[in-house]
């Protein structure tokens, strides 16, 4: 089976299993984590403070960081959806270059990384154990094949959800802008419409898809 044919198949896989109720919301919450993590590494990089991060089974969640400037607090707000659609081109183009295991074992380092110093909720402590579990075994074992499908499987979740957590952003900040989360935030900092911060970052996560499409699928 193809580069081509693979990355279609998890696409819609990720797409479909949205729908499902368990087994969707806990395959989502992989991005969720990533978004959180990075606020806390832009508040880390400009002298800020990282108190917690709550995981939830509706795939929201929360980090609480302390900043120390409007400057540093602007960025650590900006960076959840960036986080996430940056974190997706990263994901293809070690998918373009077949570091498959690179992948499985970056995911295994965040949820350590995480897990010691950031995670603080019950549910979160259970999904990042049991996703630290699933996916180091598979590495630790050496299976090849699950290796391969796993690390696709979970670039789609990324890709997949950058993109439809940023549309429900937009959508929330059109319908109740005081309570769209970082769009809100960096309304609030900034002056600038909660809309207009949601339009932005689901602009950026089409962008980052066809970024990904052109250089990484569409050759």
């Amino acid at each position: 089976m193809n580069h081509l044919t693979l990355i279609c198949i998890y696409l819609s896989i990720a797409i479909l299993t949205t729908y499902i109720p368990f087994i969707g919301k806990y395959m989502a919450v992989a991005n969720t984590l990533i978004h959180e993590a990075s606020h806390c590494l832009i508040a880390l990089l400009f002298s800020g403070k990282v108190h917690s991060i709550s995981l939830f089974s509706d795939t929201s969640g929360v980090a609480t960081v302390s900043t120390r400037n409007w400057l540093s607090r602007v960025l650590v707000s900006y960076a959840g959806y960036t986080g996430s659609s940056s974190a997706a081109i990263g994901l293809y183009f070690a998918l373009f270059k077949g570091r498959y295991e690179l992948i499985l074992i970056s995911f295994i380092l965040l949820l350590i990384v995480c897990l010691l110093f950031w995670i603080r909720n019950l549910y979160g402590f259970i999904w990042t154990i049991s996703f630290v579990c699933i996916i180091g075994f598979i590495v630790y074992k050496d299976f090849s094949i699950l290796i391969l499908h796993v690390s696709f499987l979970l670039s789609a979740i990324v890709l997949a959800q950058s993109v439809s957590s940023s549309f429900i952003i937009l959508k929330l900040s059109l319908r109740d802008s005081k309570n769209a989360g970082d769009a809100t935030s960096l309304a609030n900092a900034t002056f600038i419409p909660a809309q207009l911060w949601g339009l932005l970052f689901f602009v950026q996560s089409l962008y980052s898809a066809y970024y990904i499409f052109e250089h990484f699928i569409i050759l």
